[in-house]
């Protein structure tokens, strides 16, 4: 059931993603925008390729099953953006590996789109932000911020020195 009346129609098109994730209509096999409360979905299918098996190196097609997954994609500040990504898994015919394939939207494991990432960390710059106050801006909690910072702010201490005055 879809209730449109909060989300604006006109809030991104197919050209749009295309363009954002640097991709042409050949790349993709269906898109769909839907309305969902206060949430933006965006159901993406990737055309179907050959891929290299990350194991034994062999170009495999065979296409083992399908799985949705969630991907958080909020760089639409005012409105939750979810990619709703239908990811393909691969079974390699020589070794047997089964693998997902490349995807553009997120790191292997990750459920943030690489922009929604790059935009938490840019605004982390700021001497005055909060993780509560950027976590609330992309639609994520407060921990999966503070982790984000954590796990790409590259940040040295300094060397104690050898006697401490208490």
């Amino acid at each position: 059931m879809c209730d449109t009346s909060t989300v604006p129609k006109n809030v991104i098109s197919q050209n749009d993603f295309l363009q954002f994730f640097n991709l042409e209509n050949k790349d993709i096999e269906s898109f769909a925008i839907s309305h969902q409360k206060d949430d933006l979905h965006i159901a993406v299918t990737l055309a179907r390729k050959p891929h290299r098996c990350p194991v034994c190196l062999n170009m495999i097609d065979q296409v083992k099953d399908y799985s949705t997954k969630t991907i958080t994609h909020s760089v639409l500040t005012s409105h939750r953006c979810l990619i709703d990504y239908r990811a393909r898994r691969y079974r390699c015919k020589k070794c047997n590996k089964t693998f997902y394939e490349l995807n553009p939207f997120s790191v292997a494991g990750s459920r943030i789109s690489l922009a929604t990432v790059y935009n938490i960390l840019r605004d982390l710059k700021h001497p005055a932000a909060t993780f509560k106050d950027v976590a609330q801006r992309y639609h994520i909690s407060q921990t999966t911020a503070a982790h984000i910072f954590d796990s790409f702010a590259c940040m040295s201490s300094k060397q104690l020195p050898q006697y401490l005055c208490i």
